[in-house]
């Protein structure tokens, strides 16, 4: 039996380093957030800007984000696919009754991806997205 507690993590705690596809190049750059601002660099083409887009993050695609048929399978950065992983893996998922909040990862995924019967589809997207 695998243990986890999604209700332990909002989405905040994932949201300092946030892996983007650069707008320069289509490679994976990073969205890293500095004050209200946002520091993007890309390794591969040098691509580096201070923007003040924080709050318009919308205007970035994700790196790890994948269609499926039930709906947008998306993370911030690989420790949050990892996270949203750790979830869908579980066959028991705990719940700390002291700290949950409606804020919480747990609580805020889609019935969809907590559904036992999408489970190794899901996975297996998660697998792609990790090697992408």
């Amino acid at each position: 039996m695998k243990r986890f507690n999604a209700y332990q993590k909002n989405i905040n705690d994932f949201f300092d380093d946030i892996v983007i596809v650069c707008k320069n190049c289509k490679n994976k750059a990073l969205a890293k957030q500095i004050n209200n601002n946002l520091q993007i660099t890309c390794t591969n083409c040098g691509y580096n800007k201070l923007v003040s887009d924080q709050l318009n993050l919308p205007n970035y695609e994700l790196w790890f984000t994948t269609e499926l048929n039930e709906g947008k399978l998306w993370a911030y950065n690989l420790d949050h696919l990892k996270f949203i992983e750790n979830h869908i893996n579980a066959t028991l998922r705990e719940r700390n009754l002291e700290k949950i909040s409606n804020i919480s990862i747990g609580s805020r995924l889609p019935k969809w991806m907590t559904s036992k019967n999408n489970r190794s589809k899901l996975l297996k997207e998660i697998a792609k997205l990790k090697t992408k």
